[in-house]
């Protein structure tokens, strides 16, 4: 276009596709500190550079006599180029190539007033200093060696874009797939923090749940021990007042027994086999008892320091070794009618620490039987008497020394 043939425009696309392609691998080497491709094809060409210079020249050469309409033609077709380049790139390939959204005045990342105001100044440069060169070199070559060279590299260009824009349409969709994969991931992640946190406020409620039953135990519990406590001092204010009131029956009736006895009011009857015979027929022993002086555990005849004691005797049947007596009390000392009967020469039959060594053969136990008790009843004041059978053994004992006697006569 202009005094350009469209070879020429075309030499100059390729090379400043060339140029562009070192400028930006080397700078960008130079920062990383490595080398890095950054060229879009496998071919060491950028045709986004190619593309803004052969644009810059194209919309500056109507006005190259003024290099004010050269910067302003520079910034708006500059800008107008890069940002549907950046838009459809995006688009297309789903990624942005470069990003001005961090600079002032950008709009929509694609463009901002920096980087215009940038291209003006390099429209100048690149008609003014660095085409001129590059100009002259393309307008000498002759057409017979640039056309075919062009085209050669005409068709491994577009084999390459080709191939390039395929490769680039399959990152796109393995982007694109990335994309939705890290949506779906963004929601598990949005999920899984409100189910954390409608667990948290479930743990919450269930810790409060649980101070709130377990204050509610803890005041039953203590609501239940104090009743508790309640309960068992009241009852047992009431088994003292038992035990006393029971404490106090059982002195009065002691003592009323004891009142008995001294005014010889309660009736104890018992039975006794003695050894030997009885030569009277009733007979009263008056001899006080206390503890024999040397075996504490017995007691014996003690006019010293014994207490009164008083038994009266009824015989009932002589044998020829025994004698079946009855036997009325009119105290109460300990062991006192085995005392009395060993202290007049007739022990109990059958006693293991007042009789004989040698006991009644064939008897099991002592025979002597409470036979009948009578006493003043401690409340109502009537006269009961309580009478007992004798028990088996004493019974056969007498029924076996009377066979005996009666085998002798």
């Amino acid at each position: 276009m202009y005094e350009y043939t469209w070879y020429q425009w075309l030499s100059f696309f390729y090379i400043y596709c060339f140029f562009g392609w070192i400028f930006e691998s080397t700078y960008v080497s130079l920062k990383q500190h490595r080398f890095v491709n950054r060229g879009f094809l496998r071919l060491p060409m950028l045709p986004l550079y190619g593309t803004g210079a052969v644009m810059m020249l194209w919309v500056s050469l109507p006005f190259k006599s003024s290099l004010v309409m050269v910067y302003i033609s520079g910034v708006i077709g500059a800008t107008i180029l890069e940002y549907v380049t950046g838009w459809g790139m995006e688009r297309l390939f789903k990624m942005k190539y470069w990003d001005y959204s961090n600079q002032r005045f950008n709009l929509n990342g694609y463009i901002c007033l920096s980087s215009s105001v940038a291209w003006g100044f390099l429209t100048i440069f690149l008609t003014e200093v660095i085409h001129k060169p590059i100009e002259r070199w393309v307008l000498h070559v002759p057409t017979t060696i640039g056309i075919p060279c062009l085209s050669v590299i005409t068709v491994v260009f577009i084999i390459d874009t080709a191939e390039s824009v395929r490769t680039a349409l399959d990152l796109a969709r393995v982007l694109d797939a990335m994309t939705k994969m890290k949506a779906e991931l963004d929601d598990v992640q949005v999920q899984l923090a409100l189910l954390k946190a409608e667990t948290e406020q479930k743990l919450e409620e269930a810790k409060e749940d649980t101070a709130v039953k377990l204050e509610t135990l803890r005041v039953e519990a203590a609501g239940k021990a104090a009743q508790l406590r309640n309960e068992t001092a009241e009852r047992a204010a009431q088994l003292k007042y038992e035990t006393t009131e029971r404490a106090a029956k059982l002195r009065l009736e002691t003592a009323l027994k004891a009142a008995q006895l001294k005014e010889h009011s309660i009736t104890r009857r018992y039975q006794a086999i003695v050894h030997s015979v009885l030569k009277d027929d009733t007979g009263t022993i008056d001899a006080p008892i206390g503890r024999h002086p040397t075996d504490r555990k017995k007691m014996s005849i003690n006019y010293n320091h014994g207490k009164n004691a008083v038994t009266h005797y009824k015989v009932l049947k002589r044998f020829r070794q025994y004698t079946h007596v009855e036997c009325r009390l009119e105290t109460g000392r300990t062991h006192q009618i085995r005392v009395h009967m060993a202290y007049i020469g007739h022990p109990v039959a059958g006693d293991p620490v007042y009789g004989p060594k040698k006991s009644a053969p064939g008897l099991d136990g002592q025979c002597l039987h409470a036979g009948l008790i009578g006493f003043c009843h401690p409340r109502d004041g009537r006269y009961l008497e309580v009478a007992s059978e004798l028990p088996p053994y004493f019974t056969a004992f007498l029924r076996r020394i009377g066979k005996y006697d009666a085998d002798k006569d």
